[in-house]
């Protein structure tokens, strides 16, 4: 089935709340789920992985990143929007997750705030907006986030050594709430 550009841009909303797009049908609903059929659930996948293969940016470190325009252009990994890309997991890899996870808890303030974004440069980011223009604090959801990005990745991988690793500084983020 071709899509045209408008439903390739709008797939990860379509992913991740199967709500469907404008020249698709509305999933029908079944007791508390959702159906979409097979060969939009197919082709919402393969967009899914051709954008995650598209987004990667290495930061100076040499950590691969992934940025949430599909193409790379943006210099920055953010932490919500990596979350939603790693419900692919395969598509990202276990060891570049991990490393990933890694870029973003190394960018940690010391009170606990969770980055909203870390940049290629290493210049992490608390707050939206501009780097000197920072359109309002920390959004607090980055803490969640960051937990929710280390539990994916120990449900995926089983790695309990990163989970006790990072446990202090992810109790760290969600006591700075």
């Amino acid at each position: 089935m071709k899509r045209t550009r408008r439903e390739m841009l709008l797939f990860p909303a379509v992913l991740t709340a199967c709500s469907g797009c404008a020249t698709l049908q509305p999933p029908r609903r079944t007791r508390d789920r959702m159906r979409i059929a097979r060969e939009d659930l197919n082709w919402m996948e393969q967009a899914a992985r051709k954008e995650i293969a598209g987004c990667q940016r290495k930061a100076a470190d040499g950590t691969v990143l992934f940025t949430p325009d599909g193409v790379g252009n943006y210099g920055a990994v953010w932490t919500r929007d990596f979350y939603y890309m790693l419900q692919i997991f395969d598509g990202v890899g276990a060891q570049r997750a991990r490393d990933a996870i890694r870029y973003l808890l190394d960018g940690q303030r010391d009170d606990g705030a969770a980055p909203d974004r870390r940049q290629v440069d290493g210049v992490t980011v608390y707050c939206a907006g501009g780097l000197n223009h920072p359109v309002a604090l920390p959004p607090l959801d980055n803490s969640a986030f960051l937990v929710s990005l280390a539990a994916l990745y120990v449900k995926h991988t089983g790695d309990t050594s990163f989970a006790k690793e990072t446990v202090p500084a992810l109790d760290r983020a969600m006591n700075a709430i």
